[in-house]
């Protein structure tokens, strides 16, 4: 059997969904060590650095959910018949 050969923008797709894969981990990652430095209010002191971390946390929270999103579209299409 023959199998099909990938056409570039297949390719094209599987490397951005990689790539999205990739920085969404890091985002979780992120995002959990921010949890735990906020869950522990001892250790953020500061108000300014806690309105920092706060801000951080925002940031990479819209990432995720436009990483998550990048993924599904992409999904979406490397599943529909072309």
């Amino acid at each position: 059997m023959r199998e099909k050969k990938a056409t570039s923008q297949e390719l094209e797709t599987q490397n951005e969904m990689e790539k999205q894969r990739k920085q969404l981990k890091r985002n979780l990652r992120t995002l959990n060590y921010i949890s735990l430095l906020l869950a522990n209010d001892h250790m953020v002191k500061n108000p300014k650095r806690l309105e920092e971390i706060c801000n951080l946390k925002e940031g990479i929270e819209r990432q995720i959910i436009k990483n998550t999103s990048t993924l599904n579209k992409n999904r979406k299409q490397q599943f529909t018949p072309h």
